[in-house]
């Protein structure tokens, strides 16, 4: 349970001169649902028309705690973010004792209960290890991650169809994507049966679609990864296979953009200039983490024209990947010469994708992609409504950084200074976290968490064992 009253230490009265946008908050005798309400009213927007993912945090209000490790889960959240919000070192080492607190509570508490009240501090878990240490390192969330999938598996896509199982379930399957993506293998929620079966009741938003097909992505890469220079005819039959799929599934990514008719109201500058731009105020890197800040009044920017730059910002993310995969893979670029080469004799196919996609359009295209991530990565990588930590910001810049490095964003002027890498990397050390940062901490994750390897656990596979 929430530690009694009197034991969270008394704030320090803040120094003249210093500036906060909110007042700092006093909660030493509020309830563990009180913390979390006012995390959720500093963090979270009152209303929206975008998916908005932590918005299964609010059912936990409400809910009875069957299990300790839950208001223990909470407090250490709410707390946590309310120390590098209001800058107060002791609360931050408040709710990391009592995360720490709370993991060991919930192995006394797994058998026995309400699988949702184990899926709920688990999600809580993922959600802490994020915003207070990044997604660098693996140690904590991943394990949580694992124990997340552990317990969809057992639940089954009937069950998680219902509410409150269905909010964490789509708050984690963006984790499962983009961590699928950056180790280039086929994530556990690509699954046909988790992609359909758990939103059978609920029509899905453009932001689900989306997910939908990243996550038929992260199969899809793995698959080309695989693919070899054909030395015999069933080995070219599998490259010419894989090609086409990456081509199809380039064009429904497309044609998602087309109907989701997205409108980015906040527009980038046209060029970064002659010299790398400082680094965005609203990335409070030093102070916040990875924490979302608190709702300024005014702000510059709505929650719903933030969460369209930062879908946006992940789509040219995912795109990208596909087309440097295909650039990456000698196997599927002789293939693509060759279907190439046979579209053009063959009348009857007049209009296949792959007609419009020489290696020339594929490198002006991905260009393309890598600027706007450029050029709209400090809007979408401020603190403000951040709910993955820097997970997606660190996720989209890498991505951008890789093909400028890998194919450089104009290979005509490839001696003049690239300024639009230099601003994904100064933007980049801004966001992640240090790898000394969290020495203090590993001692206690090595000896807690093993090593798992998340992503290949079979939990959704079809035939998979139970």
């Amino acid at each position: 349970m929430l530690p009694s009253k009197g034991i969270i230490t008394a704030r320090r009265p803040k120094s003249e001169g210093a500036s906060v946008p909110l007042p700092p908050l006093r909660f030493q005798s509020w309830s563990h649902d009180e913390i979390l309400a006012e995390f959720l009213d500093n963090c979270l927007p009152l209303g929206a028309a975008q998916e908005v993912p932590l918005s299964w945090l609010r059912s936990l209000v409400s809910m009875e705690k069957e299990i300790d490790a839950l208001p223990l889960a909470i407090s250490a959240l709410a707390i946590g973010w309310a120390g590098h919000a209001d800058r107060e070192p002791q609360l931050i080492d408040k709710g990391l004792q009592l995360y720490n607190a709370a993991v060991r509570q919930l192995r006394d508490d797994i058998q026995g209960h309400s699988p949702l009240q184990v899926l709920a501090t688990t999600a809580i878990f993922t959600v802490y290890e994020l915003f207070e240490f990044g997604s660098g390192s693996s140690h904590g969330w991943l394990c949580h991650v694992s124990g997340i999938a552990a317990t969809l598996r057992t639940l089954g896509p009937e069950m998680v169809a219902n509410e409150p199982y269905l909010q964490i379930y789509s708050f984690v399957r963006m984790v499962f994507m983009i961590e699928g993506l950056r180790r280039r293998q086929a994530a556990c929620a690509a699954a046909p049966m988790w992609r359909t079966i758990p939103y059978a009741r609920s029509a899905k938003n453009q932001f689900h679609k989306f997910l939908d097909l990243s996550l038929k992505a992260t199969e899809l890469v793995e698959e080309a990864d695989s693919v070899q220079i054909p030395a015999n005819p069933g080995a070219f039959d599998h490259a010419r296979e894989t090609l086409c799929h990456l081509i199809e599934h380039i064009r429904m990514l497309k044609k998602w953009e087309e109907e989701a008719q997205i409108s980015l109201i906040h527009g980038p500058p046209e060029t970064l200039g002659g010299t790398v731009m400082s680094l965005p105020q609203a990335v409070d890197r030093t102070t916040l983490r990875g924490y979302p800040s608190k709702i300024p009044k005014g702000a510059p920017a709505t929650f719903d024209s933030l969460q369209d730059a930062r879908l946006m910002h992940l789509y040219w993310s995912v795109l990208l990947i596909l087309y440097m995969t295909i650039l990456d893979s000698a196997a599927l670029l002789s293939e693509l010469a060759a279907l190439q080469k046979t579209l053009q004799l063959d009348n009857t196919n007049y209009g296949h994708p792959a007609q419009m996609m020489t290696i020339h359009q594929i490198e002006r295209e991905a260009n393309r992609l890598a600027d706007n991530i450029t050029l709209y990565s400090e809007f979408c990588c401020q603190n403000l409504w951040q709910s993955f930590g820097p997970m997606v910001s660190i996720f989209s810049l890498e991505a951008a950084i890789r093909w400028y490095r890998s194919y450089g964003r104009n290979r005509e002027e490839s001696l003049a200074p690239n300024r639009y890498l230099e601003h994904c990397q100064a933007l980049l050390e801004a966001v992640r976290m240090q790898s000394g940062e969290r020495q203090g901490f590993d001692d206690y994750q090595n000896a807690t968490f093993g090593a798992i390897d998340v992503l290949r656990l079979p939990w959704c596979r079809p035939g998979a064992p139970t």
